[in-house]
């Protein structure tokens, strides 16, 4: 068990969509990263965007904890086509992974089904292809509204840590 005096949340979201990436869902490196964002123990929230990469693997790796949710498999893979991501792996959290364990199914729930029902919260995009049409469309409303959707997803993953 992982002691977790400093912790950090966190969520990635991708540029590219899985049937635009060689090896689809075994190849996470391939999606890249637009945006992600992180909400440490004590609330601050940093943005990131894929410029901030390699930073960003710095920043994660100086906690106890980095906390996500699906972030084993996913977003800590995505990280590694920027530098050295794996180290990050014994410093995570995966609340999927965890749920997964506890209920003996393999990715048996979704975050928004997990917020909804412990946390009666609801995520901002009910479709999270939708973030990566509208992070592509270049738009800074439709941007800022992604980077408001990636927030959320941190705030509900933080509070579901929190919680138990």
């Amino acid at each position: 068990m992982i002691d977790c005096q400093t912790y950090v949340v966190w969520d990635v979201e991708t540029l590219r969509f899985s049937w635009e990436v060689p090896g689809r869902w075994s190849n996470p490196a391939g999606f890249g990263l637009a945006v992600a964002v992180s909400q440490d123990h004590l609330g601050v929230t940093r943005t990131w965007v894929e410029a901030d990469a390699l930073e960003l693997i710095d920043y994660l790796s100086g906690y106890d904890c980095v906390v996500g949710f699906n972030s084993r498999r996913f977003d800590n893979r995505v990280l590694e086509k920027y530098g050295d991501a794996a180290a990050l792996d014994d410093l995570t959290v995966d609340l999927l992974e965890d749920i997964s364990a506890a209920a003996g199914r393999p990715n048996c729930v979704s975050l928004g089904n997990l917020a909804e029902t412990l946390l009666g919260e609801t995520k901002l995009l009910d479709d999270p292809t939708d973030a990566v049409r509208m992070w592509r469309g270049g738009k800074s409303e439709d941007r800022d509204y992604v980077v408001r959707y990636c927030q959320r997803d941190v705030e509900l993953t933080r509070r579901a840590f929190e919680f138990g």
